[in-house]
């Protein structure tokens, strides 16, 4: 009877023991799931699909959604094409800006200033002519750009591209998505697979915890994210380390650029001007708010600076131009810039991008200006 007690105990002191130690590892999941949640039940209300055909979720035409973030309440409306519009389309020249969730004015309302809007109002000024189509769309990287590039260019003949995605982050994600990228005929990129479950067997048992689908594919692709970081920071050559970081988003510019020069479309990317460190440090709660768990796996001294981001692209023939550094630095030293999440931009921060935006590429609307037209 005694080692019977005794045995109850230790068991009842192992069970013990297993609930303390897995605590936190539930409770982390719980706030991943969270927070994953409350991204895709935007991602999945009526205006968003997946494109079977690219595997790559759209967003549909004339849809109104009213979403809340951090319990305010924004009204986000996309045009009969799909996109959040920068303007009507009836000037005799077009520009058709392509870019993510900072561009696409994620958490701005229809009838606030959004970023690339201050750009097309600054761009009046002196460019009247010119229309500014926005197809940006939040979550979206090089990657998910490149795959849709001909669907755009075909849609709108824009005369020119500025493809505004080469964040620090950004280039991480291309990196690890660059291997589920199925390429046709002449390294055309065709469609982006889903995450292999395979290559995680504890995330793929949150589906008998009862995790959705979506979410589960969220922490496979964060967890891709992680995986490419670690591989990346592995190596040890500098010069290997920078091609591992930059090389996948270049093949996509290089494909790009070519399918542009085929429209007679004049192809350039704006950098942001800042490193993955600098840009982060805006506010560091950004690290909880935008899901990128690799950011606290990557060394700041192997982050790749932008300037070699920069020479990368000139080595490869690829057009662009730089933000100012002033800009992040005003950002980062005063207050009253960005939203809640402490990354995107406010109406005052979508003003000054619009004007720095525009001086860096006023060059660019000039040679369009004396060019003729795609259209």
């Amino acid at each position: 009877m005694g080692a019977k007690k005794i045995t109850i105990a230790k068991v009842w002191r192992a069970s013990f023991i297993l609930v303390l130690a897995l605590t936190p590892l539930v409770y982390f999941v719980g706030k991943a799931e969270t927070r994953l949640i409350g991204y895709r039940l935007i991602q999945n209300t009526q205006c968003y699909g997946q494109n079977k055909q690219t595997g790559i979720y759209e967003i549909k035409p004339n849809c109104e959604q009213l979403i809340s973030i951090d319990d305010r309440l924004v009204r986000m409306t996309t045009d009969s094409f799909g996109f959040r519009s920068a303007g009507p389309l009836n000037g005799k020249k077009r520009v058709l800006v392509l870019g993510g969730s900072l561009q696409a004015g994620f958490g701005l309302s229809d009838d606030q200033l959004r970023p690339i809007n201050a750009l097309a109002q600054k761009s009046s000024q002196n460019f009247p002519d010119f229309d500014w189509v926005n197809a940006s769309v939040q979550g979206y990287t090089t990657t998910h750009l490149a795959v849709r590039f001909r669907e755009l260019i075909d849609l709108f003949h824009p005369d020119l591209v500025v493809l505004d995605s080469l964040h620090g982050q950004h280039l991480l994600k291309d990196a690890a998505l660059f291997e589920r990228i199925e390429f046709g005929e002449a390294g055309v990129p065709l469609r982006l697979s889903a995450p292999d479950e395979s290559r995680s067997p504890f995330l793929k048992w949150g589906l008998g915890l009862g995790l959705r689908r979506s979410i589960l594919n969220d922490l496979l692709a964060y967890y891709d994210v992680v995986r490419t970081a670690r591989r990346i920071h592995d190596i040890e050559s500098r010069a290997e380390r920078q091609t591992a970081w930059i090389q996948p988003t270049v093949t996509l510019l290089k494909y790009m650029k070519q399918i542009a020069n085929e429209h007679g479309t004049r192809f350039v990317v704006l950098l942001d001007g800042s490193d993955l460190n600098q840009n982060i440090s805006v506010n560091e709660d950004v690290t909880k708010k935008i899901a990128s768990l690799a950011i606290f796996l990557v060394p700041r001294n192997q982050i790749l600076p932008a300037r070699e981001v920069a020479d990368a692209l000139s080595a490869n023939g690829i057009d662009h131009v730089v933000l100012p550094e002033e800009f992040w630095k005003t950002i980062a030293n005063q207050p009253g810039f960005l939203l809640e999440d402490g990354y995107h931009l406010n109406e005052k921060g979508s003003d000054l991008y619009g004007r720095y935006a525009f001086e860096v590429l006023r060059p660019e609307l000039g040679k369009v200006t004396e060019a003729g037209t795609a259209r």
